[in-house]
């Protein structure tokens, strides 16, 4: 987790919204934001800078879900 990444933070106090999943690796959260509807965000439990810093398995994996 890095201090100054929005995403890292997101884990360290998540937006009001539900956590529809998670496990060791990713987080799904349905956030609720009225100018957003039905806006879904996956978030990687570790820093990641990208999504095309994850591995082949890493990045199926976060499709899959």
């Amino acid at each position: 987790m890095t201090a100054a990444c929005d995403l890292c933070k997101l884990l360290a106090a998540p937006p009001e919204g539900v956590v529809i999943w998670s496990d060791a690796r990713l987080s799904v959260i349905a956030v609720d934001d009225a100018e957003y509807p039905g806006f879904t965000r996956v978030v990687w439990n570790a820093h990641v800078k990208e999504m095309t810093d994850l591995g082949a398995a890493e990045r199926h994996r976060v499709m899959a879900v």
